[in-house]
């Protein structure tokens, strides 16, 4: 078991965690995607896992020199790629689908 995890109060074994299932993982919005650096996309949105809390997940989509598409961490932004990313979460965290008060 990782100390550090144990130290903080968790007493999780391997054998007790459950696999993820991507079925669970509910998007509930997604802000508009931002143009970064070298042709990426960072896609911002609102997702729930088991109808779990609501949380932000950021990443940046790339697309590889075979044309292939990936998506994965966000990693270092830009100065201007930032100031993009907060006015988004600003927009997305304040929306009725992020606080569960949709109609």
């Amino acid at each position: 078991m990782n100390h550090a995890r144990a130290a903080h109060g968790y007493a999780e074994k391997v054998e007790d965690r459950v696999a993820y299932d991507p079925s669970l993982d509910v998007k509930l919005m997604e802000a508009d995607p931002i143009k970064g650096e070298n042709d990426s996309r960072i896609l911002i949105g609102i997702f729930s896992y088991n109808r779990g809390p609501r949380k932000v997940r950021i990443n940046r989509a790339s697309k590889r020199s075979n044309g292939e598409i990936v998506v994965g961490k966000l990693g270092g932004l830009t100065p201007d790629e930032a100031l993009a990313v907060a006015t988004a979460l600003v927009k997305i965290a304040n929306a009725p689908e992020a606080r569960g008060t949709a109609a």
